[in-house]
């Protein structure tokens, strides 16, 4: 029987609800309407969080035995930064002179230079592989991240390929759903959130893939 399954959602703010820069309602993202279809949904999501915030959770929520994992995560982890995180919370501390600096090195001239991104792909899949090794025995569903347009490319020099090397890394784990086929209009345009169309779409390959795993 699907509907009262129990779904674990382990996401970034892509499963979310937003204002901007466009506008998508709570009851149009994928996790409302997993609720509608009748799965007991128990949703994590956190704005901002790389694989490594989500991992630090999961204590939290594995009494929820859910029969069920979905993970969506890895944007923030692998996009090119001028700065690691623990750069940026020295300049916070010191605004008059780091806000001078954040400003100085926030141009994709630095990013190109320092190829940083907030997780390595080393940690990442090290990261991955224990979010995993909580929840043995259950079905474990991985989204891809969503591909980047042309349009993110040229705004975040380098994204395209980041992504589809940490893609590469969730493919190794679980049963991935890769989303290659979304649309452009499916996005908002800051081009890795998603607009109803898009929350919509990523709802049918979720309800589609569910059903294919919980029939076998």
């Amino acid at each position: 029987m699907i509907s009262g399954k129990k779904i674990l959602i382990l996401s970034d703010s892509v499963a979310l609800a937003r204002d901007t820069p466009e506008t998508c309602s709570f009851e149009n993202t994928w996790p409302y309407l997993l609720r509608e279809k009748g799965y007991m949904v128990h949703q994590v999501s956190i704005g901002g969080a790389t694989s490594t915030d989500l991992l630090n959770q999961i204590n939290y929520h594995t009494g929820f035995n859910p029969d069920i994992l979905i993970l969506n995560v890895g944007i923030v982890d692998c996009a090119p930064r001028f700065m690691t995180k623990t750069e940026l919370g020295i300049m916070k501390r010191i605004p008059f002179i780091g806000n001078k600096i954040i400003g100085l090195m926030n141009n994709n001239k630095v990013r190109q230079v320092r190829k940083i991104s907030y997780v390595s792909i080393g940690q990442f899949e090290k990261n991955i592989r224990a979010i995993i090794n909580y929840f043995k025995g259950i079905q474990i569903l991985i989204l891809g991240i969503v591909p980047a347009t042309i349009e993110y490319e040229k705004l975040l020099p380098g994204i395209t390929e980041n992504i589809n090397k940490y893609n590469k890394v969730l493919n190794n784990y679980g049963h991935f759903m890769p989303i290659d086929e979304i649309e452009q209009d499916a996005l908002m345009s800051d081009h890795h959130h998603l607009n109803a169309k898009g929350q919509k779409y990523i709802f049918e390959v979720i309800n589609n893939n569910v059903m294919k795993i919980m029939i076998k």
